[in-house]
């Protein structure tokens, strides 16, 4: 007869709009020079749908039953249109979304449209969206009509690495001497100067391109002009000066340089030779003042924080040291300048060269005042100037600043102006070699996982668990999740981990030994080459360095690499938290317990069933994870591991010993279920009593005592923890009773010739109850074992009769508590003297 089929039906929530994470209102469109990489903004988005789809699993039985399985999930699409910047701009090399990088943009469903001020409208728009129909002028963007969306339907992260304007032809950047005056002039992104107010930049123009100092330059933020363009000239060893009312820009350059199809050439011709005879000087004072900066004070180490085009734009840093100096006077370095504008390693060492130079080696600075005949003079002029006094013969100094007063006199500062030090060589320069993985590159499986019942030892009170070491195969193995099923077919996330678990298996037999074990040696290979550090003494005592081995929890100190993922440990400890000491045949799983290894709690009325668990792999960049179906499924038996109970803790007699009982008390031994209580004679060692109990309290009573044949003052109390593991070792305390201290105080009245009434002072004790008087003729007998009870009483107060007359007594008191009153455990006070 054929048995019946199910059927399971899973559904991911259905989203049901575009979940806008990339557009930022009231964001600059970015302004581009050279080639660079470009975050888009989310100007549109319509046309959102979601497609659900199924798969269906079967699984057969005997006898014609099964169970089938559906499984919906849903991908979203959408129209959009990211805008990349102002244009027109040029082509779009490389599309970076999220991890994955892509060289066009037709790998991923994208159009482009360059931002031309005349481009036409998106046809989609003009169709479907009429009222919508923007052509956005000007602005470069991508689109799509309908573009795959990521699973919570949101526009993936997107940047592209585009051309923007200014580019030198064949070359990925632009030239500072084009995009620079390009800025200036433009009325809408930039500062809208008229053309008038710009002196020609063919120099800065080849300056720039000989030397190979050039930009991609993107402005996608709102900032004062100034800052941006005072970066670029510093990069481009170059300084800005206002002069006749137009703006020019001259570099520092001194050397004539070659580079990129042209040769620019300095102009190191002095304007002017500056003498006494042109140098106005208070009375007294020198006509030239000289300021020199330390050396040792001087910046010798250049950095500059670029964005490497060959590694994804990733940000890098170049250094430029003078080694001399740094040597000579350590290190100085200058605040690392961040440079996003180079995208080239070669562009950006020439450059930090150039700027190290000029902050080392110029450092002397000249103060001095002109008359109105030098009025044409202006700043990054090169003059001559000749001060004996200063011992200098036709100086060639620049001039940095030049302040005109209301009477025409020129107050001046200038400052050396070093042939060789405004140039350097172009040398060829290395990219880093960084690494640039692939993001998708396959994970592999796991290697078989160990899981394994923990003992009980290690789990909170009540906590059920099974534990898993677990570990990847290949070196792009990164993590997994784990997937929990009862029945072997339907599966649910439990957790997901990342890093390997140390684990692994023996290599040698480990016998059974002491704890600690100095004997021993604890073998292994580990399954995948990780690390196990070795400790000190004080760690592994504590359990720094747990570890499970087939069961048995112990830690080392020593660890000793023998191979490739292969170690020997010695000075172990041995059974830790309860466990027992066992000898490990070859081949036994070992587990390094740390944080990699995973847990899955579970509840009671699951114990002795068995699960099934797959471990869903990811590589080190989280991604490529494997498909559940394709993925091993591994089986582990529902079974706690029991342990042997700890020892009770804190036993302790309640109060005093000064009654009929005494009872102790203990905190019970963790995981303990019962104990046994054992009463025992302390001098003898004889077992007197034996009670099993669930309490953690027992009481011994004077009627137990004398059924137990032995009224003694001394007893031992022993408590063995136990539950159906085994019993932990035994706890014992000592239980004393002392007897009355002797009494003081004790008379003799003889009353006639063979009676007389004795007395002693009242016992201080509090659980004194009654009196002892014992006589003898023997002056040294010993009132213990010797002599003859004359009286004994709750009264401190008798009278003995039956004596001899004529005879000399000797008689000793004692008190007796509510214990015993045995007058061999008692304390006798000396004995007195009487004569019938």
């Amino acid at each position: 007869m054929g048995g019946s089929s199910s059927t399971i039906s899973n559904s991911a929530t259905r989203i049901n709009a575009l979940q806008v994470q990339s557009s930022a209102s009231g964001k600059p469109i970015a302004w581009i020079a050279g080639r660079n990489r470009i975050s888009p903004n989310l100007i549109y988005y319509s046309d959102f749908e979601a497609v659900a789809k199924t798969t269906t699993k079967k699984s057969g039985g005997k006898g014609g039953g099964g169970a089938t399985q559906k499984d919906t999930t849903y991908t979203y699409y959408a129209a959009i249109i990211l805008a990349v910047g102002r244009g027109p701009l040029g082509a779009i090399h490389r599309v970076f979304r999220d991890k994955e990088v892509f060289s066009s943009l037709a790998q991923i469903g994208l159009n482009y449209a360059n931002g031309t001020h005349d481009q036409a409208v998106w046809g989609f728009l003009q169709t479907r969206h009429p009222a919508e129909a923007i052509a956005y002028a000007d602005t470069a963007y991508v689109f799509s009509s309908r573009y795959l969306l990521n699973d919570n339907a949101g526009v993936q992260n997107h940047t592209f690495e585009v051309d923007g304007r200014y580019q030198v032809p064949g070359l990925p950047d632009a030239n500072p001497g084009d995009f620079l005056p390009g800025l200036l002039l433009d009325p809408l992104d930039g500062i809208g100067f008229t053309p008038a107010w710009v002196a020609d930049m063919s120099n800065y123009r080849n300056y720039c391109l000989a030397e190979n100092l050039l930009l991609s330059p993107v402005l996608d933020e709102q900032a004062p002009a100034n800052e941006a363009i005072a970066r670029w000239l510093q990069l481009t060893n170059s300084e800005l000066v206002w002069s006749a009312g137009q703006l020019k820009v001259i570099p520092y350059g001194d050397q004539a340089v070659t580079g990129n199809g042209v040769t620019w050439f300095p102009n190191i011709t002095p304007v002017a030779d500056l003498t006494d005879d042109d140098f106005l000087s208070e009375e007294g004072g020198p006509p030239v003042s000289l300021k020199i900066k330390s050396q040792a004070d001087s910046y010798n180490e250049v950095s500059l924080e670029i964005l490497d085009r060959d590694h994804e734009y990733n940000t890098d840093v170049v250094r430029a040291p003078d080694q001399a100096a740094i040597e000579q006077f350590g290190s100085k370095p200058m605040d690392t300048i961040k440079a996003y504008e180079i995208c080239n390693i070669a562009i950006g060492a020439h450059a930090a060269q150039l700027l190290v130079q000029r902050k080392l080696y110029v450092r002397n600075e000249y103060e001095f005042s002109l008359g109105w005949q030098h009025v044409l003079l202006e700043p990054m002029d090169l003059v001559t100037i000749t001060d004996p006094g200063l011992n200098l013969h036709q100086r060639l100094v620049r001039l940095i600043s030049v302040e005109e007063d209301e009477m025409g006199k020129l107050a001046i500062v200038a400052e050396d102006a070093l042939l060789g030090v405004g140039s350097a060589s172009n040398y060829p320069v290395q990219s880093k070699s960084g690494y640039q993985g692939n993001q998708n590159v396959a994970s592999g499986p796991v290697l078989p996982p160990i899981m394994f019942n923990p003992p009980e030892s290690l789990l909170p009170a009540g906590t059920l668990q099974i534990w898993g070491g677990v570990a990847g195969m290949g070196e792009a193995w990164g993590g997994c999740e784990i997937w929990i099923s009862a029945d072997g077919d339907s599966y649910r996330l439990a957790e997901t981990i990342y890093g390997r678990a140390r684990m692994g298996q023996l290599t040698a037999a480990l016998a059974s030994g002491s704890d600690p074990d100095t004997v021993n040696t604890l073998s292994i290979q580990l399954a995948a080459a990780t690390e196990l550090a070795a400790a000190t003494t004080a760690e592994a005592d504590s359990g720094a360095t747990l570890c499970w081995v087939a069961g048995e929890l112990l830690s080392y100190r020593d660890a000793v690499l023998t191979g490739v993922g292969g170690y020997e440990l010695s000075y172990l400890r041995r059974g830790r938290l309860s466990t027992a000491i066992s000898s490990h045949s070859i081949g036994s799983p070992f587990v390094r317990l740390d944080d990699a290894v995973w847990k899955y709690s579970y509840t009671s009325d699951q114990v002795g069933k068995t699960v099934w668990v797959k471990f869903r792999s990811f590589n080190v960049f989280g991604r490529a994870l494997e498909d559940l179906a394709d993925v091993t499924a591994y089986s582990v038996t529902l079974s706690p591991a029991r342990v042997a109970p700890d020892t009770a803790q804190n036993l302790a007699l309640v109060g005093a010993f000064e009654a009929p009982y005494f009872t102790v008390s203990w905190v019970a031994g963790a995981r303990a279920e019962d104990r046994l209580v054992r009463v025992r004679h302390a001098g003898s060692n004889a077992l007197l009593r034996e009670v099993a109990t669930t309490s953690t309290a027992f009481t011994y009573q004077r009627e137990d005592a004398l059924v137990d044949g032995a009224l003694i003052r001394s007893y031992r109390v022993e408590i063995i923890e136990r539950n159906a593991a085994g019993q932990a070792p035994m706890v014992s305390l000592l239980v004393t009773n002392t007897a009355p201290v002797p009494v003081t105080g004790t008379t003799v009245t003889v009353t006639g010739t063979t009676t007389a009434d004795v007395s002693c002072a009242a016992s201080v004790e509090p659980d004194a109850a009654g009196y002892v008087f014992v006589y003898s003729t023997e002056e040294d007998f010993d009132p213990a074992t010797a002599g003859t009870i004359g009286y004994q009483g709750v009264s401190r107060t008798g009278q003995i009769t039956g004596l001899t007359p004529d005879t000399t007594y000797y008689l000793c008191a004692a008190a007796y508590d509510t214990w015993s009153s045995v007058r061999s455990q008692l304390n006798f006070a000396p004995a007195i003297t009487f004569i019938t």
